[in-house]
């Protein structure tokens, strides 16, 4: 999974349901980030490159990367 601006965050791990929507389980070595799986986070799903393109909500980066 990548960010809009081409970081790349980690491999998609899981995906859990929520009354409200899925989120994905994102694990990049030590670090997991859930991120929503919203079509206005999920920017594109290319299934035969195995890549995910998310607009990460604002603040999201801030609760797992406090000091970036």
């Amino acid at each position: 999974m990548v960010t809009e601006e081409g970081e790349f965050l980690g491999v998609l791990e899981d995906v859990f349901g929520t009354r409200a929507n899925d989120v994905f389980v994102v694990r990049n070595g030590e670090k997991e980030y859930l991120v929503p799986a919203l079509k206005s986070v999920v920017l594109e799903v290319l299934l035969s490159e195995k890549k995910i393109t998310v607009r990460l909500p604002l603040g999201l980066r801030d609760i797992y990367d406090p000091t970036t």
